[in-house]
Formats: structure tokens, C-alpha cells, sequence
């Protein structure tokens, strides 16, 4: 389980202790003595605060664990490890310059971390700025002080419990090779009670939060016979994530993760309330794709097909999808695709007022 939970082999305790007692309800009194056990055996070491700065560094290379959960920026990526550990974003704001100022050597300004300044401080130099002469006046005292927050962090306990926040697994390649091994069915178990818990405790106004609430909402809606209301919660923070990714002209990720997000309302029987929650992805789905790849591309004629398709026959599609509709039929005549053509055109009459 703390393999599953593990991220670049860091693992918040909160979260552990959470889906611990979660999985295994009879024995959650025992799970401060398990983790100590393990630590006893060297299978977990108390993480410093060297791990955690890599790990929200704004310059660390592509996080192999969650690239493929959205478009990836240093920023969003840093935020995303961020929240995962539960350092949240006040702490994380004054390590990169969001709620205080930045300050070099003889007091002068220096840009916000993960805006052009690099990766985030090295705590060596920190702690050799606190013990020099003079380290804790003028610009170098206030660096100090604003990453002491990250240090205080790491070495604090929770509440009623004598663990740390964060541990970190030491063995090489232990957890990929335990996650490799574990059965579908545990993985989104725990998948939904990783969502439950980081929906109880993030920042849910940020994409970063959008984006882990995606990844393991939709994973827990993997399923044949999955619950209505995950793949409602999956379908959900897709299309959020989604609007985020656009926002920031990052269309191809956008349009995949509301394609994502109507493979996953398709994992459960029609109702109304889904029809219609796929009819608006949909609907977002067909003017992004014909932006990104053009007015007669294959891609838009699906997209466009697909929204016909969604609609019922006594209803409507606005004048600017009816008049894309008609161009893409056009485009099919145009390249001798009479038959294809012929059939949109009749699609279109059907479920157009205007034509």
C-alpha cells in the first residue's frame, strides 16, 4: 500500500495512515506501530528536507509518475508535487516568491522561484548563510527565514502521533517493482480513497488540484461494474482539469482529457443527467479540435459528427455548429465523398432549425 501511495518514493503519512485505516478498518489502531517497524528494518527513512526541495524544485526534469496526467508545466508540476506531499500552498507560495519578496546578496530584488530564477534554493547554502557572520541580517536572513518553513514542515509530527509528515522509501526500485505486482482491484480501491482524501484536503481552486483529482477519480471509474457517482467525480474534474489546459493554449492535452472524460461517462447505462453532461463535453470537444486542426481535417469532421450524433432528433444545434456541419459537408463533396456527404447532409437537416 505505501508502494502504491508512494510519489518519486516520498509518501505523506496523513495520506498512508487515511487509506490504512480505509482498507483495513479492524486494525487502524496498529498503523503507527507498522510504520515504525518499517522503519526499524530500513524499508522507510524520514524524509529531509534535500528530498522535498527536489522533489517542488521548478527546474527537476519531467516527473516520469505524472506526465501523463495532463499538460505539464515546472510550475504546475511543482505545484502537483506539492499538494501530493500536503505542503500546502501558503508554505509553497513563500518559497517561490508569492507572498514575500526574494532577496540576493546587498538587499537587491531577485525574480520569484519558478519565474525565471531557477530551481528553488539549495538548503546547504541555507544553512551556511545561518552560520556565517552576519548570515541572519539584510537579504540572507530573509532567504533563510522563508525556507525555514520547508524544514520546520518536514521535521514536525501530526497531531496525537509521533510520526513525521513525509518518508521516504530508500531501496532502489522497490516501488515500482511492488506496484508492478498488484492486482487491478486493490489499485482502484485505493485509487478512490486517495481521491476521497485529497478532496477533503487540497486546494480544489487550483488546476494542480484539478489534475490529481482527475488521475485518480478516473482510475477508480476504471471498471466494468464502477459506481455512478465515481464516474461522475471522474467526469467532473476531467473537464476542469480540461478548461485549465486550454486556457493555457495547451489544446491537444485539453481535447484528450474531454475525450476522457466521454469514455468515462460511457462506462455507465445513459440517464439524462449523463446524456446531457456528454452532449456539453462534446460540445467543447468540436470548436477546440476544428482550432487546433483545421476546418477539413478528419479530426474535425469527427468531432462534429460525434455532436450531431448526441443530439436529440427534436432539438437543435446553434448556427455556428450548424454552419461548421455544412462546411464539413461541402468539404466532402468537394473531395468526391458523395456518399459520406449525402449522409451528413441528411444528419443535418434532421437536427438543424436553420440551414
Amino acid at each position: 500500500m505505501l508502494c502504491f501511495l508512494a510519489h518519486r518514493s516520498l509518501i505523506s503519512s496523513a495520506l498512508a495512515k487515511y487509506v490504512y485505516s480505509k482498507t483495513f478498518p479492524s486494525f487502524a489502531m496498529d498503523f503507527d506501530a507498522s510504520m515504525h517497524e518499517l522503519l526499524e528494518i530500513g524499508v522507510l527513512e524520514a524524509a529531509r528536507p534535500e528530498d522535498i526541495e527536489q522533489m517542488i524544485s521548478t527546474t527537476s526534469s519531467t516527473c516520469h509518475e505524472c506526465h501523463s496526467w495532463t499538460w505539464q508545466t515546472p510550475e504546475l508540476q511543482a505545484d502537483m508535487h506539492a499538494q501530493q506531499i500536503l505542503f500546502h500552498d501558503g508554505a509553497i507560495s513563500e518559497l517561490k516568491g508569492g507572498g514575500s519578496e526574494n532577496w540576493g546578496e546587498g538587499g537587491e530584488k531577485k525574480p520569484p522561484l519558478g519565474r525565471g530564477a531557477g530551481s528553488l534554493p539549495n538548503f546547504k547554502s541555507v544553512h551556511e548563510s545561518r552560520n556565517s557572520p552576519g548570515g541572519m541580517g539584510g537579504g540572507k536572513g530573509r532567504r533563510a527565514s522563508s525556507l525555514h518553513s520547508l524544514e520546520k514542515f518536514v521535521s514536525e509530527c501530526h497531531p496525537k502521533s509521533k510520526l513525521l509528515k513525509v518518508y521516504k522509501c530508500p531501496i532502489p526500485g522497490l516501488v515500482q517493482s511492488v506496484i508492478k505486482g498488484l492486482l487491478h482491484s486493490y489499485q482502484r480501491v485505493w485509487h478512490h480513497q486517495v481521491a476521497e482524501f485529497f478532496e477533503q484536503n487540497l486546494d480544489l481552486s487550483t488546476p494542480s488540484s484539478h489534475l490529481i483529482l482527475a488521475h485518480h477519480w478516473a482510475h477508480a471509474a476504471n471498471h466494468s461494474q464502477t459506481e455512478t457517482p465515481h464516474v461522475q467525480k471522474a467526469a467532473q474534474y476531467l473537464h476542469m482539469s480540461a478548461r485549465a489546459a486550454i486556457q493555457e493554449c495547451a489544446f491537444r492535452e485539453g481535447i484528450e482529457q474531454l475525450h476522457n472524460a466521454c469514455r468515462i461517462l460511457d462506462r455507465v447505462p445513459i440517464q439524462k443527467t449523463t446524456a446531457q453532461k456528454k452532449l456539453d463535453l462534446l460540445a467543447e470537444i468540436a470548436p477546440h479540435t476544428l482550432l487546433l486542426y483545421g476546418h477539413g481535417s478528419p479530426e474535425a469532421m469527427a468531432a462534429y459528427s460525434g455532436l450531431m450524433m448526441m443530439v436529440c432528433e427534436d432539438g437543435s444545434l446553434d448556427d455556428q455548429a450548424a454552419r461548421v456541419l455544412a462546411g464539413i459537408c461541402v468539404n466532402l463533396y468537394g473531395r468526391q465523398h458523395y456518399e459520406s456527404g449525402l449522409k451528413m447532409a441528411r444528419r443535418i437537416y434532421k437536427v438543424t432549425s436553420k440551414f
